[in-house]
């Protein structure tokens, strides 16, 4: 039998010939261990050979406990903001000893892991960089705005800086705005929630489209994007739901094709527009894309993680996105803002998870699971309610309750299995079946109400296409064999989207 001691000497060899791989990072402790398990000449050590064997693993398990431990704090996750708050120069262009003059588009979700502001650490504690400006978003800096406004301007009391809002602006307008106070650079801190039409992501593509056209324009190569990354709350895993946005649906709601359900992070999302649209929308050559932008990815992030997974508290990200399960189901539900004469939950505790109608019938819920079937992970409850705010104000309603079911799935509400898009076409379609009367169903075009003609259905504006509320009209059973229509598109996008991927 080969003596223990030589046995535990052959793996330190293997070891020290690995260098500093793993294994020579416990060479040196196993090694000393070894030469106390080898007998001398005329020695006995039968007696003493068992505890000398557990001397030896207590020693190899020590040294391997604390290798493992340093590697697991090189490895801790890390907000692309605090990533680029360590040492912000590296990511910011040379000026040559001046500091770098940047304003930074964030709003009420751009926080640090301990819930202070990535604006306050940047305007307030960063020395090496000259903060001029705070841009903000749909829903304002703070984050108190309604849907579809941008909030007002003003002066940021924490610090002192003046905040410009640039929701809805464009090209020169844009590029004005957010150099307006001497900025070259505009650093972007926004948390997405991984759905097309929620339309953070669109103001950074109207951001970046703006800043090429000018760089191409004036020749001023100095301006440039700098995005910090963010975890996407649906995870990178699951891609769902149609990709192409047809031309004339554009908005701000969804400019370009990418699927509903996109599975990247911001920071991914503007690596994927500058690679394919920005140019062309732009009118500009490559090479005004030159080192325009620069995103600052995070440390040790996994695609399948949650936000809990993470150590992250969920900010909300706007007035109506309260938590992480209302960002897991929106992709879906909000579509129900393209029904006219429903809610789709605002002005209650249960935003995009409730969702009802005054006209709805008693059998909903019953025939939403019916029309999602066995395999939709979710349960539904028939709930009665009165919004206090938005649509359906003060009026009682009939609605569905959404309840995922996904415990038994391995990412659970982040496993692919979870489809919250096909969840919500269930719904509507059981919504269509259940009117009372059923000619109280119609759809909402461009904001108006039920339509008598003309104008754009708002539902095709949030998928990007007809195709699929035309289907649900000629025949709403049929709902299942939707994801037909956007399946080879789907596959299509996988391929592309691998390309600007950096996790």
């Amino acid at each position: 039998m080969v003596p223990f001691g030589c046995l535990v000497a052959a793996v330190c060899s293997l070891a020290l010939a690995h260098g500093n791989g793993w294994l020579g990072g416990i060479a040196g402790a196993a090694a000393a261990a070894a030469a106390a398990d080898t007998p001398r000449a005329g020695e006995r050590n039968d007696d003493d050979m068992q505890g000398r064997k557990q001397l030896t693993v207590a020693s190899l398990t020590t040294a391997w406990t604390n290798r493992m431990a340093n590697a697991n704090k090189a490895a801790t996750f890390q907000l692309g903001a605090e990533v680029f708050l360590a040492q912000p120069t590296r990511y910011l262009p040379n000026t040559g000893g001046v500091k770098p003059v940047v304003a930074v588009l964030a709003h009420a979700a751009s926080v640090l892991p301990n819930l202070s502001s990535v604006v306050d650490a940047l305007a307030l504690h960063t020395p090496d960089v000259r903060t001029v400006s705070i841009l903000a978003p749909e829903h304002g800096f703070r984050g108190v705005a309604p849907a579809g406004e941008g909030g007002k301007g003003g002066i940021d009391p924490s610090t002192g800086l003046p905040v410009r809002s640039i929701y809805r602006k464009t090209g020169k307008a844009l590029v004005d705005e957010a150099t307006r106070d001497g900025a070259s650079v505009v650093v972007v801190d926004l948390q997405d929630v991984g759905c097309r039409f929620y339309t953070y992501v669109w103001t950074l593509y109207d951001l970046l489209v703006a800043f090429a056209e000018a760089r191409h324009r004036t020749g001023d190569t100095s301006l440039r994007v700098v995005v910090l990354d963010r975890p996407n709350p649906l995870g990178g895993v699951a891609v769902q739901g149609p990709v192409t946005v047809e031309p004339r649906l554009s908005s701000l709601v969804g400019r370009k094709s990418i699927a509903l359900r996109h599975g990247m992070t911001v920071g991914e999302v503007a690596r994927y527009f500058v690679g394919e649209f920005v140019g062309d929308a732009a009118g500009v050559p490559p090479s005004a894309l030159d080192g325009m932008l620069t995103v600052v990815p995070m440390n040790a992030y996994r695609r399948s993680a949650s936000f809990n997974d993470l150590g992250l508290p969920f900010v909300p990200p706007s007035p109506n996105m309260p938590n992480a399960l209302t960002a897991l189901i929106y992709p879906g539900m909000g579509l129900f803002e393209g029904v006219a004469n429903a809610t789709e939950g605002r002005g209650t505790t249960l935003p995009f998870v409730q969702v009802g109608a005054p006209w709805a019938g008693r059998d909903l819920a019953e025939r939403a699971a019916t029309l999602a079937g066995t395999t939709s992970y979710a349960r539904f409850r028939l709930s009665f309610f009165a919004p206090v705010a938005d649509r359906c104000a003060g009026v009682s309603c009939a609605g569905v309750h959404v309840y995922p079911d996904t415990s038994s799935l391995p990412l659970g509400m982040l496993d692919p299995s979870f489809d919250p898009i096909r969840i919500a076409l269930a719904l509507l379609a059981s919504f269509m079946t259940t009117a009372d009367p059923a000619s109280s169903f119609g759809w909402r075009f461009d904001g108006i109400g039920v339509a008598t003609g003309g104008g754009i259905a708002w539902v095709d504006r949030l998928l990007g296409t007809s195709r699929i509320r035309e289907a649900l009209d000629r025949d709403p059973s049929s709902v299942a064999s939707l994801p037909r229509l956007w399946s080879a598109e789907r596959d299509a996008f996988l391929g592309v989207r691998a390309r600007y991927l950096l996790y």
